[in-house]
């Protein structure tokens, strides 16, 4: 009987507090009874002269995660991480609170400590890019939604993952072109259709971002490219703005271009043929019996 055996222990310690073998077993048997509080308030006067019981913490920790007490789930694990800093159950089970309390600072730095140790642990992985992802670094939360898309996790990991993934590029993409990198904005908006080819905001960022590097091109008067450019464009979009703008910038390549001047080729003459050595006055300057007043 669990109940009267940790009465008479609880007695006990009320005449000697410092029995660490009474308060031992007595932490054994709030685990017993599923009295987790009890057990981690023990533990913690354990951790303090004697050696903790990682096994029966972790056993908590997953117990406070399951019913989302997650400060409580965050002291198991920590109080396990005081005595032995690299457990990596502890450290999962201590992202997973993080993750819960919507922590993402948090979640990260203990993801990467993690990673060190564990660098192809897929869940952490994800788990990473979504704190990347909160955090607002779409471009670190791609990354690593990149590696885990290249690893085939299961459809609703993947698309869960994919969503995130092709967001990320997206946001990213935009911040390029606000700050005029339409060279790497190029790149992230590829990367979004490339996961959603039919998702109208890809093919939009990279048409932006070729008309941006056309401006550039135009500039520098480096027509071919510019012109080149403006094909990609109009291969997306045969009209409306991004096809105006395009067509816009071909009728001002044209207009740029210098005109090609006629080419002067003067007459060729077989060579059993010789030109005259007096050719006949042109009659164009008013020689040759063609002339009025000659005549």
């Amino acid at each position: 009987d669990f109940e009267k055996v940790s009465a008479v222990m609880e007695h006990i310690l009320t005449i000697n507090p410092d029995d660490k073998e009474i308060m031992t077993e007595l932490s054994s048997v709030y685990v017993s009874l599923k009295e987790y509080d009890k057990f981690l308030d023990m533990e913690k006067k354990i951790s303090k002269t004697g050696q903790i019981d990682i096994n029966d913490l972790l056993e908590a920790g997953e117990f406070y995660i399951s019913g989302k007490n997650y400060d409580k789930g965050e002291e198991a694990f920590n109080l396990i991480l005081s005595e032995k800093k690299n457990n990596l159950k502890a450290l999962r089970g201590l992202s997973r609170c993080y993750e819960g309390k919507g922590d993402y600072k948090k979640l990260l730095d203990n993801n990467l400590i993690i990673l060190k140790q564990s660098a192809s642990d897929m869940n952490i992985q994800i788990s990473t890019g979504k704190a990347y992802y909160n955090l607002k670094d779409y471009e670190s939360a791609a990354e690593y939604f990149t590696k885990v898309l290249k690893r085939k996790p299961d459809k609703s990991v993947r698309d869960e993952i994919s969503s995130m993934s092709f967001d990320s590029f997206i946001k990213t993409g935009e911040e390029c072109l606000k700050k005029k990198e339409y060279k790497d904005g190029e790149k992230y908006f590829s990367s979004a259709e490339n996961i959603f080819p039919d998702r109208k905001e890809a093919g939009e960022g990279l048409a932006k971002s070729y008309l941006g590097q056309i401006e550039v091109y135009m500039k520098n008067k480096d027509y071919t490219k510019a012109e080149d450019l403006c094909q990609k464009v109009l291969d997306r979009f045969s009209s409306g703005d991004f096809a105006d703008k395009a067509n816009g910038y071909l009728t001002k390549i044209d207009e740029a271009r210098p005109k090609e001047q006629p080419v002067y080729n003067p007459p060729s003459y077989p060579p059993d043929n010789p030109p005259p050595d007096n050719p006949p006055p042109d009659i164009m300057d008013g020689g040759g019996t063609n002339n009025p007043d000659i005549m």
